[in-house]
């Protein structure tokens, strides 16, 4: 019978290396189903394979099976029984290592060697990983999305245009070069690392910029160059590219105007190298790319059986988990440079593997696919910590990145903002008005409902290079709230299946217009010496209740004024000047309950089911009207009125409610205004709030 899909042709002739009992399994039938399809004549499930009393008498040196099953075991601990199982398809086998605490497993897959593209005959089989590199594999990555991805993921290098990398490294003449003219480069992707090799080694500053120009400055052998670098640059010499950029040595690590020109051109920097290497198999600049000069020792084991190359591994995450739990995916300053790059080589311990915008491929498992009648989709989204999904509209892009971002580990907390500014830039063209402190000044009324997770109790820890009313001034994730840009999506009790499958989409809010502006915002210009004005271009004003008084009583009010008191206040705090949003609004002192709430029903609309452990807010007829989460021991230290501002209202839930107030918690120090918290699930109405008599305030928060 011949062989089809790269199988080999079917014989159930004795085979002479296996023992009697593995003589009578019909592998070629399990993993190639003679009919096929995958439901076939199959291993039954759990079939014992062999129990522990009967491992002696085995001649495991004589059946290549037996050893192939014990050779991929942890025999640490003791052994009780050996299992096969169906796996999930015809392509893999479930083994079970039965001990008398545990289960291991590992699964046997049909596999090849690397060693050049995969067809489509061999399309999802396992590959053997060698302990060096393929470098004719990478090359044939580099090359198949080079030519089949036009378009998409290649760029062509821009000519006539200032460029953002202006110094690279030489990976041939070994030194850095300084860039007047676009050319093809490699970027790298990495982590420093805290440890003390990392804090010393090599580093780009003023006194040896010239030293490190010299040809062979950065010879492979040089001992304080930090071994991630030294294979980056034998990998591009290798894959045929001259040219690389690394941060350390390609930015100045003792200017700060050089530091903040890169830091404002990350974006392109990015996103115009033609490949970016990833680091991701260790937490620092000396873990270098496994399998380049040799790699640890592999955890699957390959053999042959009745003619079928078989691969032994772990029953473990593989590359999807292994870059998602890597030191690399934890950095802050990596995300962006994974989001913006177009096309990725990642290293990671296990293996590696290829990311693009069309594509993703690796080392284990044959992904590549040019037959146009033959599809391969793999949801990117779940497969590692990745770039946000197609299709997601401005709001939920910026969303999808502040979340991400406060989720990451900073060695410096003032690198909040700077790093993810090139992302900033590029959802620039998407907010007129660009960003003030990392929140989009189109949508600032939205922007600044962000809250925090009820679990999460204020007072929170504060990162004071920041102002308190950006979430990027706060230790904590923002959250989100029903109407902000933070929103999940999550409306109403679902009422079928198909609501609960919509709550899982958390997208968000597509835009803000469920928001309408009620404050007129201003902030220092970069000068420092006038106001200006905040348009929040995006937020509607139709239908607003108070926002014409805000305006009309701060143009009535001397701006200079104002001014001149800011500053002084600011002053006199030790606060920067930059960090004031001043503006005129209303103001109340509410009613909050000194003891948690113990409730568990929900008010059918928020972001939570539950607000038992919140600290309930009331009004005048004692009905609760909106939710804190606070430390028992601040709420002991506040007074039974606490303090509240009006920052918008929402029309998400008008039929129902009628326009509702958002309002922030906020407590005031030497006469600034400073954010505790944003109010969760508040139901006021025009009608209530009114009958709270609020007061008209001039406020500036920092």
């Amino acid at each position: 019978m011949a062989a089809t899909n790269g199988t080999p042709e079917h014989s159930v002739a004795p085979d002479a290396t296996l023992c009697e009992q593995c003589q009578s399994y019909d592998l070629q039938q399990w993993f190639y189903p003679r009919d096929g399809r995958v439901l076939g004549q199959r291993a039954p499930d759990d079939m014992t394979h062999f129990e522990a009393t009967s491992l002696a008498k085995r001649d495991l040196e004589r059946c290549s099976f037996c050893k192939l099953l014990l050779d991929s075991m942890d025999l640490s601990s003791e052994l009780s029984a050996i299992k096969l199982n169906n796996g999930l398809s015809s392509m893999w086998l479930s083994v079970e290592k039965v001990e008398y605490t545990a289960t291991n497993r590992v699964n046997i897959y049909p596999a090849r060697t690397v060693n050049a593209t995969s067809d489509s005959d061999f399309l999802l089989h396992r590959r053997i990983i060698q302990d060096r590199l393929d470098l004719d594999l990478l090359t044939s990555w580099l090359r198949d999305c080079e030519e089949c991805h036009q378009g998409t993921c290649v760029l062509p290098v821009r000519q006539g245009r200032a460029i953002a990398a202006t110094r690279l490294i030489d990976v041939i003449a070994q030194r850095i070069v300084d860039v007047a003219k676009p050319v093809e480069y490699f970027a790298l992707s990495y982590c420093w690392g805290n440890s003390q090799r990392s804090q010393t080694s090599l580093r780009l500053t003023r006194v040896n910029t010239l030293e490190l120009h010299e040809g062979g400055a950065l010879a492979d052998d040089r001992d304080d160059l930090p071994l991630t670098i030294r294979d980056a640059m034998l990998l591009t010499g290798k894959l045929g590219r001259r040219y690389l950029w690394v941060d350390a040595l390609c930015i100045c690590q003792d200017d700060a105007d050089d530091k903040l020109n890169q830091i404002n051109q990350m974006d392109r920097i990015y996103k115009d190298a033609s490949l970016t290497l990833v680091a991701a198999a260790g937490d620092d600049s000396w873990s270098g790319l496994p399998g380049l000069r040799s790699r640890a020792k592999r955890s699957h084991v390959s053999g042959s059986v009745q003619g079928i190359n078989l691969l032994a591994r772990p029953n473990r995450p593989e590359f999807r988990s292994a870059i998602a739990r890597s030191g690399w995916a934890a950095r802050a300053w990596t995300m962006q440079e994974h989001i913006l790059s177009s096309r990725l080589l990642i290293f990671t311990a296990e293996e590696i593997s290829w990311e693009c915008d069309r594509a993703i491929w690796t080392e284990g498992l044959a992904l590549e696919n040019h037959n146009p009648h033959v599809k391969v989709d793999l949801v990117r989204a779940t497969e590692f910590a990745s770039k946000p999904a197609p299709g997601l509209s401005p709001l939920q892009r910026y969303r999808y990145l502040i979340l991400s971002v406060s989720q990451r580990h900073l060695s410096y907390e003032e690198d909040r903002l700077n790093c993810m500014q090139g992302m900033l830039n590029v959802l620039e063209n998407d907010f007129p008005g660009g960003f003030i402190w990392g929140l989009p000044v189109a949508v600032l009324d939205s922007s600044l409902l962000f809250a925090n997770h009820q679990s999460q109790e204020a007072p929170f820890a504060r990162v004071e290079h920041f102002p308190s009313w950006s979430w990027a001034g706060w230790k904590v994730q923002p959250n989100y709230t029903i109407t902000s840009p933070y929103d999940v999506g999550f409306s109403n009790r679902p009422r079928n299946d198909m609501d609960i499958l919509a709550l899982l989409d958390h997208s968000g809010t597509r835009d803000a217009t469920w928001i309408r502006k009620e404050v007129a915002w201003y902030c220092l210009d970069d000068s420092e010496m006038n106001w200006r004005p905040l348009d929040t271009a995006l937020i509607n004003v139709d239908g607003s209740f108070f926002y014409r008084s805000s305006k009309n009583k701060w143009e009535e009010s001397d701006p200079a004024r104002l001014f001149r008191i800011t500053k002084a206040r600011f002053f006199e705090a030790g606060v920067p000047y930059k960090h004031a949003l001043a503006f005129w609004t209303q103001s109340v002192h509410l009613q909050v309950d000194r003891v948690k709430s113990e409730r568990k029903e929900s008010r059918g609309f928020g972001t939570s089911t539950s607000h038992a452990g919140l600290y309930t807010v009331r009004n005048a007829e004692n009905r609760n009207i909106c939710y804190l989460a606070l430390t028992e021991a601040y709420r002991a230290s506040q007074p039974d009125k606490l303090y509240f501002i009006l920052l918008a209202h929402n029309r998400r839930f008008e039929k129902q409610y009628g326009p509702l107030m958002e309002l922030m918690h906020v407590e005031t120090k030497d006469a600034i205004t400073y954010r505790v918290q944003g109010v969760r699930d508040c139901v006021i109405d025009v009608g209530m709030w009114k009958s709270f008599k609020p007061k008209w305030e001039f406020f500036s928060m920092a």
